[in-house]
């Protein structure tokens, strides 16, 4: 992926661009194309596993900070970083199970943006688990997580987790199978505009 990647940069401009777009932006790389560019979450097609997630506007929101403000050398920094992991993120995300690819097509359909680059770790029993986190659309202060792990092809499971400034104010288990869109997903914006309404 290295030699594949090896003219492609995170510049300046995207990281501008990401920071005035707001949450819901990505920096993807396009495999088949072979091209690092900047995306709307909700423009991500959810069964194109060829779009791998380098990092989103709740990554730069963190960065700003431990980097003083300095664009250039967060591109940098994720340059090099995207050199060195692209092998290990393209192969994660190419097998990332289609129950969790439908979870996250599922919370983009009811008003919720992926807004980082997904988590990947493993469980005592060689599981993989995905985190993902998301910008609630209507009010991105408030956003969600789902860690999920798919154990068969029909059946899974996930938590779902509602913050609000980056605090937890609740928490949904979610079974992952094929019949059909999560009531807890479905729920979601019910739930945040119910929090909103008591904490607005």
């Amino acid at each position: 992926m290295r030699d594949r990647f090896a003219d492609q940069e995170v510049t300046t401009d995207m990281l501008d661009h990401l920071r005035h777009a707001g949450p819901g932006t990505l920096i993807t790389a396009g495999l088949n194309q072979n091209v690092i560019e900047t995306t709307r979450a909700q423009m991500l097609a959810p069964g194109n596993r060829a779009n791998v997630i380098l990092y989103g506007h709740g990554d730069l929101a963190g960065d700003l900070d431990h980097y003083d403000g300095d664009l250039a050398e967060i591109a940098h920094a994720l340059t090099e970083q995207t050199w060195d992991c692209l092998d290990s993120w393209a192969h994660r995300s190419l097998r990332t199970g289609t129950l969790i690819r439908a979870l996250r097509d599922d919370m983009r359909l009811h008003g919720m943006n992926l807004n980082r680059r997904p988590v990947y770790e493993r469980t005592q029993s060689s599981l993989t688990t995905v985190t993902d986190t998301y910008t609630f659309r209507d009010r991105p202060r408030i956003t969600f997580t789902t860690c999920a792990v798919q154990y068969t092809s029909t059946r899974g499971r996930a938590l779902l987790t509602m913050f609000d400034h980056g605090q937890p104010v609740g928490a949904w288990p979610v079974p992952l199978t094929r019949t059909g869109v999560p009531d807890p997903v479905r729920e979601a914006p019910m739930r945040a505009r119910a929090h909103l309404d008591l904490r607005p």
